[in-house]
């Protein structure tokens, strides 16, 4: 019995510890230890602590700390304003500069969660933040409460003395469409500072209404010499899909700009506007815009006139080049190719590029390339993989005497295996 009683005795400050004092004493240590008493307040149920923890956000500098508390009031949901009828003061004071981005931000998006409107003050500061995440979470917040408090915010920035100010201002605009905001926009679109502008074309776009007026940004692109300026112009064209300029989306594509030519490219898979690729294609000197010109026939199923992917088959240098022109010249059919896959067929110093020319030429069937195709398959000096696509392809031509042509031919080249394939054909 002395035994028993002297073990209880031992014990008894680590049951009190652990009925009662557990969480308290956790939240009064550092570190790890803290963050588990901070946790234990709510998975304990002990929201009598909860202001205590509350305290810790505003005076730890361990960012784990101040995330533990976030995470806890966030936990809490909807209770959260009967356990701690204060805890938008706590975020509120928490909210200000020189504090982890990514707190600020988990901080914000309780806010904009439960559309707590008593933290607008608190959001306004951070619109103005230097970096652009945090005021991209305080506009985002902030139109998520839909509360029109957000538009003095926006108005008092879109009006600064400090251009800086004014950007931020047009990005508040861009997560908070509201018709009343669209003159704003409108007006800095003419701003003196180049990047104000820059940010003022999707800042307007994105106005209720301003699809209406969206002449003001396609008159942009032949006012600015800029090029970024007018590449951001074909973009928000491209992105709002805003049919009536396309038009001048495809002018876009013979711009003197690579990056406005490129934006050009873009919208015209989404305008269709195969033929001003095309077009394009039959001068273009950058090798990402043919490529990438090439590729949008390709998406688009059309050729745009065969013109510009002939000039590639033609004239390019690059081997990878000529040989896709010539499987989309196949693929398309495309007539408009025929003379420079003759040439190619013949000339081309790639034998991969002269079988697919061959084969191009029996998919699109022709008579005139049956000759051709006689030349091809009579050299000597030319490879069995290309002789054999050229007989393939001119058996699909719609002659009527294919067997003649062919055995003479056969009875007088060297290349007897080649031949005995072509007498192969009419057994």
């Amino acid at each position: 019995m002395r035994r028993v009683l002297v073990l209880f005795l031992f014990l008894l400050p680590c049951i009190t510890f652990a009925d009662d004092d557990k969480v308290a004493a956790l939240l009064d240590k550092s570190g790890q230890d803290r963050r588990v008493g901070i946790w234990y307040i709510y998975q304990e149920k002990r929201p009598d602590l909860l202001k205590r923890a509350a305290e810790i956000l505003l005076t730890s500098e361990d960012i784990q700390d101040q995330q533990a508390v976030i995470e806890v009031f966030d936990a809490y949901g909807e209770n959260l304003e009967s356990a701690l009828p204060e805890w938008y003061v706590y975020i509120d004071r928490f909210l200000k500069f020189g504090r982890d981005e990514d707190m600020l931000v988990r901080a914000m998006a309780l806010g904009a969660k439960w559309k707590e409107s008593r933290l607008m003050e608190a959001l306004s500061r951070m619109a103005a933040h230097p970096m652009r995440k945090v005021r991209t979470s305080a506009f985002r917040s902030m139109a998520a409460m839909r509360n029109d408090q957000i538009i003095p915010v926006i108005l008092k920035l879109s009006q600064s003395g400090r251009a800086i100010e004014r950007m931020y201002a047009l990005e508040g605009m861009r997560e908070y469409g509201d018709p009343r905001l669209a003159p704003f926009a409108e007006r800095l679109l003419q701003d003196s500072n180049r990047s104000v502008k820059m940010y003022a074309i999707p800042g307007y776009a994105t106005q209720p209404g301003s699809e209406g007026n969206s002449y003001l940004i396609a008159r942009m692109y032949n006012q600015e010499s800029d090029e970024e300026l007018r590449e951001r112009v074909i973009q928000i064209i491209v992105a709002r899909r805003w049919g009536q300029h396309a038009g001048l989306v495809s002018q876009a594509c013979s711009d003197s700009s690579p990056l406005v030519r490129m934006a050009a490219f873009q919208g015209a898979r989404v305008f269709g506007l195969a033929q001003s690729v095309s077009r394009q294609l039959e001068n273009e000197s950058d090798p990402n815009l043919r490529r990438y010109g090439l590729d949008t026939l390709l998406f688009l199923g059309n050729s745009g006139g065969g013109t510009g992917i002939t000039h590639i088959l033609a004239s390019d240098e690059d081997v990878t080049m000529r040989l896709r022109a010539a499987t989309a010249l196949n693929l398309f059919r495309e007539r408009m190719g025929l003379s420079s896959l003759h040439y190619s067929m013949r000339l081309d110093p790639i034998e991969n590029i002269r079988v697919e020319c061959a084969d191009a030429l029996g998919e699109i069937g022709d008579l005139s390339s049956a000759a051709i195709l006689l030349q091809s398959m009579g050299d000597d000096g030319e490879s069995y993989a290309v002789k054999s696509a050229a007989l393939l392809s001119y058996l699909r031509l719609p002659l009527t005497d294919k067997r003649s042509g062919l055995l003479t031919l056969a009875d007088r080249i060297r290349d007897q295996r080649f031949a005995r394939q072509i007498r192969l054909r009419f057994r």
